[in-house]
This record gives structure tokens, C-alpha cells and sequence, in this order.
């Protein structure tokens, strides 16, 4: 099985050793990564992750803007220059772009919200890209259809905070106008929440200069599950540390990895360990009427 992790440093890659695929991005051409690499880093993680023996995919996964094309080129362009695994996109101008070059069996199709059902997942294949990222609303019946439909092509989100909310709109920064607060402490930062007045429920949210997000109240966890998706041929999942501490992702890293073993007095163990970490499953168990 192929375990796909986002690391903030290129100084922790040596440390994710279960891990199989890298992922690196830059703000300018990505949203909703948890640290932004220089052109410089990039070229640098790529190269280490090829001394570790390791794949790497560039996360490209913005929707770009007309006056953005020209620099999304550039950017293509030198790293398509490189010894890369993958490119993670979203907006069919990457897929275009990397079409024309030929090199179009290193996309991952990875929308939010568009590869819900087989046929989603089949049109983007047909493209002739070399996987699709299953959307994080699906339940497991919906994930299970996709997989048996299409194994070994498609990459499951199993671990990590879930994306619900995106605006262009810097909501953040807004708040702190509107209440004269200090933007500086707002912005760019991974400790910030909302709150609802209706429900005792908190969301981390983040805002750099592609807009704002807003994150499930819990962690994802689909340790329980994944034996039998895998039976059905499920074999690249993605581990996202966005807002979780090292130690944690390694941990879970450790447990993905070595998913034959695992039991539920090992699983409980886990939970319990970081038990100040949100941990859920809601959203794989929920009717198909309810998503």
C-alpha cells in the first residue's frame, strides 16, 4: 500500500520511513497545504526524497485566475524539468498545460467535491491522468463503489482534518478590521477556531493569500475501516498533518502502515494516547441523503 504524507520540512523527511509518497507545495500554486516550499525547497525536496527512495508529488491544486496562468507555467515548467512522481491539481488549465508537454500520466484529479461516485472518477480517468483523490464527503459505501469500480486508480483521504469551507474572501483579516484587532495574530497561523453558538463544536481555520478555510471540528480516522477497502483495491491513502503535531503524525503514520496488525484494543490504545486530538468517523458512516 502506497501512504502518501505531507511533511513541513524537508529536514523531517528522513523521519516519515513508512511512508512512500511525499507531498511539497507552494502557496502561490496550492491551498490547504500545511507549509509553503520556496521554487529553491522544492527542487531540494525532490531531490532528497529520491536519495531516500522515496516519490514525490507537487501540489498544484489551486483554481487559477487568468493573470495567474503565466507564472502557473513557469512554474510547471521547471518542475516538470525534474524527477517527479506526481502532480496533484484541481483547475483543468494545469491538466491542459501538462497535456501539451505530454506528461499527463503524472495527474492526481483531486477536487474537494467532484469525485463522489464511479462514473466522477471514471471521467477524469478516461483523461488518460494517473489517479483521482475520492472526495472527502463520501461515506464508505460510496468509497467502496468507487474502489471496486476502479482499483488500484484511486487514493483515499484516511487521516487528518477534512476541508468544508473555502473562500477567495480573506474572512480573517476582515474579522480583525471589523474589531480592531492585530491581523498579524490572525493570519497565516495554525491555532486559530471558530466556534458555533448552537453546538459546542470548534473549527480550525486558516487564512493565507489564496483565501480562507475552514476544517471539520474532528480528525478523520479510518484506521477501523481499511482492511477491507484495501480487500477491494484500495491501495494509496493520504495522511494530511495539516494542524497536528509531529509526534502525532508519525504515530499514525506507524499504525497505517502496519494495518495487518492492527486490532481494536490497538486502535483504542491510539485514541486514548492522544485523546486531546478530536478524533471521528462521522462522516464515513453518515446516510447517503444526509452527504
Amino acid at each position: 500500500m502506497n501512504i502518501i504524507v505531507t511533511p513541513s520540512s524537508i529536514n523531517d523527511f528522513k523521519l516519515y520511513e513508512d511512508a512512500t509518497i511525499f507531498v511539497v507545495g507552494n502557496s502561490s500554486f496550492c491551498e490547504g497545504y500545511p507549509y509553503s516550499y520556496s521554487c529553491e525547497e522544492i527542487l531540494l525536496a525532490i531531490d532528497e526524497a529520491k536519495r531516500l527512495n522515496k516519490k514525490i508529488y507537487i501540489n498544484v491544486n489551486k483554481i487559477f485566475q487568468e493573470f495567474e496562468l503565466e507564472s502557473l507555467n513557469s512554474f510547471l515548467s521547471l518542475i516538470l524539468s525534474k524527477d517527479i512522481d506526481g502532480l496533484v491539481y484541481t483547475d483543468m488549465a494545469v491538466y491542459q498545460y501538462v497535456k501539451d508537454l505530454g506528461k499527463k500520466n503524472l495527474l492526481i484529479y483531486a477536487s474537494q467535491t467532484q469525485i463522489v461516485n464511479k462514473h466522477d472518477a471514471k471521467f477524469y480517468l478516461d483523461l488518460g491522468i494517473k489517479s483521482v483523490l475520492i472526495s472527502k464527503e463520501c461515506n464508505l459505501e460510496m468509497i467502496s463503489n468507487i474502489i471496486e469500480y476502479l482499483p488500484h486508480k484511486t487514493i483515499m483521504f484516511a487521516h487528518g482534518y477534512m476541508q468544508i469551507f473555502y473562500s477567495r474572501r480573506k474572512l480573517l483579516e476582515n474579522y480583525a478590521l471589523e474589531y480592531n484587532l492585530d491581523i498579524n495574530s490572525l493570519v497565516e497561523k495554525y491555532d486559530i477556531k471558530a466556534s458555533e453558538f448552537t453546538r459546542n463544536k470548534q473549527f480550525p481555520l486558516f487564512q493565507d493569500q489564496n483565501g480562507t478555510i475552514i476544517f471539520s471540528d474532528y480528525v478523520l480516522c479510518s484506521l477501523k475501516y481499511l482492511k477491507e477497502l484495501l480487500k477491494l483495491g484500495l491501495d494509496c491513502i493520504w495522511l494530511d498533518g495539516l494542524f497536528l503535531p509531529l509526534d502525532y503524525q508519525l504515530e499514525v503514520l506507524k499504525l497505517y502502515s502496519h494495518i495487518d496488525e492492527l486490532n481494536e484494543e490497538k486502535i483504542k490504545e491510539f485514541i486514548n494516547k492522544f485523546n486531546n486530538i478530536p478524533h471521528g468517523d462521522e462522516v464515513l458512516l453518515k446516510e447517503d441523503t444526509i452527504i
